[in-house]
């Protein structure tokens, strides 16, 4: 057997046992129910079917993360992380409900595609993606990290500063794949997205995409949009008027937002 060869059967192996493992973990949480939200160790590793030792095992790790916690009793139960996740995904799925009419309106006015886009975690991923001459939305679900093109960039711009300094010295150089930009440059660039308002990968006379941030009412950006005309050429009255009409567009998702949540 060549060396390569090796590696990649244990290659295979590890990733099988590592699947395995993770399916079994998130099973494992498909028994806590309302009738039932919390269990010893013994009732969970039987409810599952598993040794004991394995559902040890894989509690703890779930534990260490935050998925599992115990209670007063000493019994497992579901961890707080949830409550995190759960947020997080209202919160995105509410912003795209508001945002989607005012997406298609911005759209159909500009007649360009357009895209919503949120952060998680050290990625921007699209949650609406709209195209002219066609209905309802394109595929979502794509993800880019914080550094590559102007959208993930508008959300990366508008990060605190402690956040933006440890992507550009821990995350920038493991990331960076094609993107070509050193650390300097993109502290320049994220600098100058903060101080305009918006991104562009150009200049008035020359340019395909814009983007602009979408904030809260605790002055954090939620989301950003993202305009590509797709052949450097500017429809309408240029970029001044397709940037006025993205930035109303973003205070009309806020705005809406904004009201929505208030108590």
């Amino acid at each position: 057997m060549t060396t390569l060869l090796f590696w990649r059967e244990m290659g295979d192996d590890v990733s099988r046992n590592f699947n395995n493992s993770m399916d079994k973990g998130l099973r494992l949480l498909e028994y806590f129910t309302a009738d039932k939200p919390a269990y010893t160790l013994t009732e969970l590793a039987q409810a599952a079917g598993i040794p004991k030792a394995t559902a040890f095992r894989l509690a703890t790790s779930m534990e260490r993360h935050g998925l599992l916690r115990r209670n007063g009793q000493g019994q497992l139960c579901l961890g707080l992380r949830f409550l995190l996740l759960a947020s997080l995904v209202a919160r995105q799925i509410e912003l795209r409900e508001v945002a989607l009419p005012h997406l298609m309106a911005l759209r159909d006015r500009i007649g360009q595609a357009v895209e919503l886009l949120i952060r998680a975690d050290d990625e921007a991923v699209v949650v609406a993606s709209l195209e002219p001459g066609r209905p309802g939305t394109g595929i979502i679900g794509q993800r880019e990290p914080l550094h590559w093109g102007i959208g993930p960039r508008v959300l990366l711009a508008h990060q605190p500063m402690e956040y933006r300094e440890y992507y550009l010295r821990n995350l920038l150089s493991r990331r960076n794949g094609s993107a070509g930009v050193d650390a300097t440059s993109l502290r320049q660039m994220l600098s100058e997205i903060r101080e305009n308002g918006f991104a562009t990968d150009g200049d008035e006379e020359g340019w395909s995409r814009l983007a602009v941030p979408i904030g809260d009412p605790n002055g954090e950006v939620r989301a950003a949009i993202a305009l590509n005309v797709g052949d450097q050429t500017a429809p309408g009255g240029g970029r001044a008027e397709c940037l006025a009409l993205l930035k109303a567009t973003a205070a009309a998702i806020a705005a809406e937002a904004a009201q929505d949540s208030a108590p």
